[in-house]
C-alpha cells in the first residue's frame, strides 16, 4: 500500500489526490540577487523596495529584489494555497531546501488551516547557498542528516521532510566537489528511506546526465528521481531528444515552472539577450503533450516553482491554481502543434505520477 510523509504526518497515498510536485510557500531566494544578471538590468537604488502597485512593472522587467524574492507571510501563503484548494487541489510539495531559508512550522500551519496536504523538503540547495562549514562534512554526515529530517523532524519542529530536495547543482557540476557531496549523501539517505529526490539542474545548460551519473555511481535509485526544471532547455536545439535521453533513464520529468514569468519569463522581458531566457506556456504544453504521447506518459509532473511575491495572486500574479485555472484546460485543446489530452491522461499528470513518485513502501 505504501505512505506519504507530510508536514503533518503519514496519510495514504490515495489521499494526496490533485498535487503541484515542484512550489516554494515559504523560501528567500534573495541570494539570486547577487548574479550579474540582475545586477546589469535592475539599478541597485531599488534593490530594496517593497513590492507594490508602483514598483511591479519595474519588477516584470527584472523580478530580482530582496522583497520578491522571499515569501514568509503565513497569511498571505494560507490564502494563496486555500485558492488552489477550492479551485480543486489537494496537495503540495514545498521543495525549499537548507539554503533556501526553510520553515517547516509555516508549513504546518499553512497544512492545517487550508487541510491541503504539504510534503516538506531537505537536503541542499547549490553551492553558493551551502553553511561554512560544508567543506568539512563528507557524504555521511549529509545523508544522517537528510535522514534525520525524514525520520525525526526538521530541527526541533517535529515536521518530517518527505522529500530530498530540491538538489541544488550549478554549471560546471562535475567540477563542484560540494555539490556532488551533497548529491551522494542524498542518494545514501535516499536508499535507507525510499523517498524521492527531485534536482535543479543549472538553468538552461544540459547537465543532467553528468547529475544522474553521480546519483546513480551513489547507488541511487534513478526510478524514484526527479529532473526538475526542463522547460529551461525546450528552445535549445534538440532538445526533445535531450528530454527523451533523460526519460530514458527512468527518470521523472519535471515541467515545472508554468506561469514564470522573469528570467524564464516571456518574450517581453529585458532578459532576451541572456542565453538562458525561457519559454512561454504553449511551448511548455506542447513539450508535454508531445513526450505523453511519445510514450513518457507515467513520468510526467507538471507545477509552477512559485517562489516570488510577484508569482502570487495577491501581488498580480498567476498563483498557485493556475495549471488548474488554465493550463489543465488548454491541455484538453487540440491546436495546430498539438492533439488534445483526455480527462485519463490529465489524470495521470496530476494525481497518479505524483502519488507514485511520493509513496514510501
Amino acid at each position: 500500500m505504501g505512505r506519504i510523509i507530510t508536514v503533518d504526518g503519514e496519510i495514504a497515498p490515495d489521499s494526496l489526490g490533485v498535487t503541484l510536485p515542484h512550489e516554494h510557500l515559504f523560501v528567500d531566494g534573495s541570494g539570486w540577487i547577487d548574479d550579474d544578471r540582475s545586477r546589469s538590468v535592475l539599478q541597485d537604488r531599488f534593490l530594496h523596495e517593497d513590492v507594490s502597485m508602483e514598483t511591479l512593472s519595474r519588477l516584470r522587467d527584472n523580478p530580482y529584489t530582496y522583497d520578491n524574492c522571499r515569501l514568509d507571510d503565513v497569511e498571505t501563503i494560507a490564502s494563496e494555497v486555500q485558492r488552489f484548494h477550492d479551485r480543486g487541489g489537494d496537495s503540495i510539495v514545498d521543495v525549499t531546501s537548507v539554503g533556501l531559508h526553510r520553515d517547516p512550522s509555516g508549513l504546518r500551519t499553512v497544512s492545517r488551516r487550508t487541510g491541503v496536504n504539504v510534503i516538506a523538503g531537505c537536503g541542499y540547495y547549490i553551492s553558493d547557498t551551502h553553511p561554512s562549514t560544508m567543506d568539512e562534512k563528507s557524504k555521511s554526515d549529509i545523508a544522517a542528516e537528510i535522514v534525520s529530517d525524514i525520520e525525526n523532524g526538521i530541527g526541533d519542529t517535529g515536521v518530517r521532510a518527505g522529500i530530498i530536495g530540491e538538489l541544488g547543482a550549478t554549471k560546471g557540476f562535475v567540477s563542484n566537489d560540494n555539490e556532488k557531496k551533497a548529491f551522494r549523501g542524498a542518494a545514501i539517505a535516499q536508499q535507507r528511506t525510499g523517498v524521492p529526490i527531485t534536482i535543479h539542474p543549472p538553468y538552461n545548460y544540459e547537465e543532467a546526465h553528468d547529475i544522474l551519473d553521480v546519483l546513480e555511481d551513489e547507488g541511487a535509485n534513478l526510478e524514484n528521481v526527479v529532473m526538475g526544471h526542463l522547460s529551461d532547455t525546450i528552445r535549445n536545439e534538440g532538445s526533445l531528444d535531450y528530454h527523451t535521453s533523460i526519460g530514458d533513464r527512468g527518470v521523472f520529468l519535471a515541467f515545472d515552472d508554468f506561469g514564470m514569468i522573469g528570467h524564464r519569463g516571456t518574450e517581453n522581458d529585458y532578459y532576451q539577450e541572456v542565453e538562458n531566457v525561457g519559454p512561454l506556456d504553449e511551448d511548455r504544453i506542447n513539450r508535454v503533450v508531445e513526450l505523453y504521447e511519445a510514450g513518457y506518459d507515467d513520468q510526467l509532473l507538471l507545477s509552477h516553482d512559485v517562489w516570488r511575491k510577484t508569482q502570487l495572486a495577491t501581488y498580480g500574479g498567476r498563483g498557485y491554481a493556475h495549471l488548474l485555472d488554465n493550463i489543465v484546460p488548454r491541455l484538453q485543446q487540440s491546436s495546430p502543434k498539438r492533439n488534445a489530452l483526455d480527462r485519463e491522461a490529465i489524470e495521470v499528470l496530476t494525481v497518479q505520477n505524483v502519488r507514485e513518485m511520493l509513496t514510501v513502501d
